[in-house]
């Protein structure tokens, strides 16, 4: 989903109308990530399996990496406090969000089998979808992302978001499966008891949270569930150092320009689960996500990231760090194929010195990381 322009003006008070953040919420959303780290060793988070969840956050997350941090401080200045940035900045331009619906990826498959089995036990896996007599709404949809089968799956689907430019990038073969709404988090407008089920990707940690919680209580049925999908950064594998490359530009370079919301991401949504007062059970489920991507599809993924885009508004006359990472990258690739060429080429027989004579062919990137599922069942009737 997008961390977009509109969505975050919405949601924290940028739009006409709609109130500013208040001051408990912003203590709040501070405190999260006092301890974060320990409360999410607590966890075991093996995956497809669900989880219990820590009663609270407890040490604060790791720093970033020595390397990491020199090629921060080799980097320009940022801005003081960079981090504490109003999330209504961090997406400022039509080609920003044009590139998230281009390169961000989307779930898989597997985590909606997770997501079904334990959100619907008598109904999936067996018989399974589809559900014609139920209904979902993806809220903060954006480009539709975090949609994935569920359009084909519910009887009802709602793709709802508070910015008419990101309900414009959803696909028109979604969008005609899907009713286009457009509404806020935290007052959707969606009718009371409407819904099975509310699905939210990679956008929750913008969300005013208790707020949002009771409209999900309020629009959810009593069998009702909601599910926050997130991802963090990855591994990046494919030639030798490969992720210390990829580490630098997004803990190092760009560390500074990450709005304080990425932090949530990072620890997987620990820390801002609902409590008992909104939702009965709270479980936490994963699946692999790895993709093998080329460089150029790299590249565009990381021009989507607000931090990126941050760095260049902060620092119009330094190089461009995506131009570094993307040279670097290259040099490793190109070595990892000749390396490959010239140990194909010592093995002798049929195909010797094919690699030198026709140009290496070059490795594949590939990217690891895992979805992360927060899953609350069982929502508190409001009073």
């Amino acid at each position: 989903m997008p961390l977009c322009l509109a969505i975050a003006a919405r949601f924290f008070g940028g739009l006409s109308g709609v109130r500013a953040v208040p001051s408990k919420s912003q203590a709040l959303a501070r405190h999260l990530f006092t301890g974060v780290a320990r409360a999410h060793a607590s966890c075991t988070a093996s995956t497809g399996r669900a989880y219990a969840m820590p009663t609270s956050a407890s040490a604060p997350t790791s720093a970033p990496s020595t390397a990491a941090a020199s090629a921060s401080s080799a980097a320009a200045d940022p801005p003081a406090d960079h981090s504490q940035a109003d999330p209504r900045t961090l997406f400022l331009d039509a080609d920003q969000t044009s590139r998230y619906a281009a390169h961000r990826p989307h779930y898989p498959p597997q985590l909606y089998d997770l997501l079904y089995t334990h959100a619907f036990p008598g109904r999936h896996p067996t018989p399974g979808p589809p559900f014609p007599d139920l209904a979902v709404a993806d809220v903060a949809t954006g480009s539709g992302q975090a949609l994935g089968p569920m359009p084909e799956h519910f009887g009802r689907c709602v793709a709802l978001d508070v910015s008419p430019a990101q309900l414009q990038e959803l696909p028109a073969p979604l969008r005609a499966r899907v009713a286009v709404q457009l509404g806020d988090a935290h007052a959707t407008g969606l009718a009371a008891g409407s819904l099975d089920l509310v699905t939210v990707g990679q956008a929750l940690h913008w969300f005013r949270f208790d707020e949002f919680y009771r409209e999900c209580r309020r629009i959810l049925k009593p069998t009702g569930a909601l599910a926050a999908f997130t991802y963090g950064f990855g591994r990046l594998c494919g030639f030798p150092g490969a992720q210390a490359l990829y580490g630098q530009l997004h803990s190092g370079t760009l560390g500074p320009y990450w709005a304080e919301g990425r932090k949530i991401v990072e620890a997987e949504y620990v820390g801002i689960e609902p409590g008992p007062e909104h939702f009965g059970q709270v479980v936490r489920l994963r699946a692999a996500m790895p993709s093998d991507i080329s460089l150029d599809e790299l590249a565009g993924y990381i021009s989507s990231w607000s931090a990126y885009r941050a760095y260049l508004r902060a620092n119009p006359g330094q190089p461009d760090p995506l131009q570094a990472f993307r040279a670097q990258c290259e040099a490793g690739l190109r070595q990892q194929a000749e390396a490959g060429a010239a140990g194909a080429g010592a093995g002798g027989g049929e195909g010797q010195g094919q690699g030198a004579g026709q140009g290496a062919a070059v490795p594949q990137l590939r990217l690891e990381r895992d979805a992360v599922l927060l899953l609350a069942l069982r929502p508190v009737p409001l009073e």
